[in-house]
């Protein structure tokens, strides 16, 4: 063996043993940047969703405001005519249980 092989076999040695700071420090600003974006893009994502969310409501609560007044509007009216007042004593029939012959002649005129 020659000094030159002894120097070559040592070069490669000390070539594959590891990672030098620099690409450890351009690794790990990879790194960061990488988590920064897919952080932004979660807050983004998050955020929309809420937004989302806060306009479903909204409609729901919207569609149930227009029920609850086409229901109003279909019934409108319907008790119109109807005067309290005007409403008299409730016709009542004779009473089934009594025995006396003047209750016996009423309801067998009926």
């Amino acid at each position: 063996m020659t000094a030159n092989s002894l120097l070559r076999g040592c070069m490669r040695a000390r070539a594959s043993r590891g990672f030098t700071l620099v690409e450890m420090m351009v690794g790990i600003t990879l790194g960061l940047l990488v988590l920064a974006v897919v952080t932004t893009v979660f807050v983004n994502v998050s955020s929309n969703r809420r937004d989302m969310e806060r306009t479903g409501r909204q409609i729901e609560n919207g569609r149930f405001a227009i029920q609850l007044l086409a229901d109003d509007i279909v019934n409108a009216g319907y008790f119109g005519e109807l005067d309290p007042n005007d409403i008299g004593p409730p016709p009542t029939s004779p009473d089934p249980c009594s025995t006396s012959v003047g209750d016996m002649r009423s309801m067998v005129l009926m």
